[in-house]
């Protein structure tokens, strides 16, 4: 007999029992997975492979490398992405997300869009909720060049939706220390997608989805005073409108496809 395989932290998750689906959905949001292509990433653009299922359309992620290749036998174009990610860019389109298909893994299963829209907006709720009262000590930050570029890559995303962003050391309740990046006064409406650039800004700097806390504290709080006095803070600036370009001459309208002759 072969050695049974390595559960992984959504086997184990999915395996909690009744009662236990938070921690799932924790998990799935906190893993690294493997995002099926249609074709290879260029620059920032994916393309997820899109299968259509009797439920509707579906993209397909496994959770380690060695599933995918059970699943797809020849190589394939993937890219890796937080769980949170994988999640927001299958929310936005009403995709549904099939796990591990394929391996026989525990956690094999098929994520509903509707489910999929569900954690996103948990994450969202979640990111505002208790920081104030979590926090305990605040420093100046410790993020080296990379941490920072993707924290300029945020404040990019966020431009329009924040008006300023502070980032800075802190230490929570319990004794855990993180980096906190908190957008104050961003309403709820807004504060989904200024996730979503943070996220994102992560995952192409190719940091993990958990090395930065996100909140959204209010303006006026004692936390946000404090970020204020020692952290770094941001104005993110809404690139300027550039002057629309002249009418293109007789034959240059390069949006129009050529005619064949």
């Amino acid at each position: 007999m072969g050695m049974a395989m390595e559960l992984s932290a959504l086997d184990r998750a999915m395996g909690a029992g009744d009662g236990e689906e938070w921690a799932f959905w924790r998990a799935f949001a906190e893993a690294e997975l493997f995002l099926m292509l249609a074709e290879e990433a260029r620059d920032r653009d994916l393309r997820p492979q899109v299968y259509a299922v009797s439920e509707g359309s579906m993209v397909l992620v496994f959770d380690r490398e060695d599933r995918l290749a059970r699943f797809a036998p020849v190589p394939v174009p993937y890219a890796a992405l937080p769980g949170r990610v994988v999640a927001q860019l299958a929310a936005e389109k009403g995709l549904a997300v099939g796990l591990n298909l394929g391996s026989g893994a525990v956690s094999e299963t098929v994520l509903p869009a509707e489910a999929l829209v569900w954690l996103v907006e948990r994450l969202a709720e979640a990111s505002a909720v208790g920081v104030e009262d979590r926090a305990e000590a605040v420093a100046a930050p410790q993020l080296g060049a990379v941490g920072l570029a993707a924290v300029e890559a945020a404040m990019r995303g966020a431009a329009g939706l924040a008006g300023e962003a502070l980032l800075a050391q802190v230490r929570f309740a319990g004794g855990r220390q993180g980096t906190l990046l908190a957008f104050p006064g961003v309403g709820p409406g807004d504060q989904p997608a200024v996730a979503r650039a943070v996220a994102e800004a992560l995952a192409l700097s190719g940091l993990d989805a958990a090395a930065l806390d996100v909140a959204f504290p209010d303006p006026g709080s004692a936390l946000a005073d404090s970020l204020r006095r020692v952290g770094r803070r941001y104005v993110p600036q809404v690139p300027a409108t550039e002057p629309e370009p002249p009418p293109p001459g007789p034959g240059m309208d390069k949006s129009r496809v050529p005619r064949l002759k």
